[in-house]
């Protein structure tokens, strides 16, 4: 029998993301955040895709501050919380985790390095015209109403 998926709302990142927030807004300090897509790995063994996901997230453990967070969120995304960081900043931890990945995957997946990508950097106080961390983390909590 087949169990549903946790809803995204019982999620420790989601948990983290509301506290790390709340945090951030009370001392107006930065914050950010950004989902990586990792539905290139092949779910026909999900058995052997979620061992692969959990050594993706382990590496990124490894490479990243204690600060930061890095959890599973659902499927096959994984969400990396970086409190105390700006946007810019954000944006180059992004680019070196998934340089990160994309040479992990490389070996590892039969698919072209170029479709794996973070979705979106999202960035608390400044939203640099694209979704707060508030509502990036709101359409997350709706799509797990769906």
């Amino acid at each position: 029998m087949e169990t549903s998926p946790a809803p995204i709302s019982a999620n420790p990142f989601v948990s983290r993301v509301q506290t790390e927030l709340q945090r951030a807004e009370r001392y107006s300090i930065f914050l950010s955040l950004t989902v990586f897509d990792l539905s290139i790995i092949n779910q026909n063994d999900n058995s052997r895709a979620q061992k692969e996901l959990d050594r993706i997230t382990d590496m990124i453990k490894l490479n990243i501050r204690t600060v930061d967070f890095v959890e599973k969120i659902r499927d096959q995304l994984i969400g990396l919380l970086l409190p105390e960081t700006s946007r810019q900043g954000a944006e180059i931890v992004v680019k070196r985790v998934t340089e990160l990945v994309k040479g992990h995957l490389e070996n590892r997946v039969d698919a072209p390095r170029t479709e794996f990508m973070p979705l979106e950097v999202a960035s608390y106080p400044d939203a640099a015209g694209s979704r707060s961390v508030k509502e990036f983390l709101q359409d997350w909590l709706d799509k797990s109403k769906n």
